[in-house]
């Protein structure tokens, strides 16, 4: 997979110069604008499901992520990143201020 990302420009691939038995591989341009690329077509997808859910539950799933992420992200440490990413804040943020606006 690496010697295709390689070949296709999105990686470089180094020797380290302290230790020959290891590469160091870097994101080139082209590879930091596809990985933006895909970063904004998820986040739009991302979108398109959250507006199928219902503004009420919307709110209510929001609290409920935001208490199981206060009391149980001793448990969740790796995935936190994760499950933080599938949803994006700034748009769940405008449907809590649509739902506290609206009663």
């Amino acid at each position: 997979l690496l010697d295709r990302m390689v070949r296709d420009g999105l990686l470089e691939r180094e020797r380290s110069r302290l230790d020959r038995r290891k590469s160091i591989i870097r994101i080139t341009p082209q590879g930091a604008s596809l990985a933006d690329e895909v970063r904004q077509h998820e986040r739009g997808i991302m979108d398109q499901l959250w507006n199928l859910i219902p503004g009420d539950v919307q709110y209510t799933l929001r609290r409920e992520l935001d208490r199981v992420l206060a009391h149980g992200s001793e448990m969740l440490v790796p995935s936190i990143g994760t499950a933080a990413s599938l949803v994006p804040l700034n748009s769940l943020q405008h449907q809590e201020d649509q739902h506290a606006a609206a009663g």
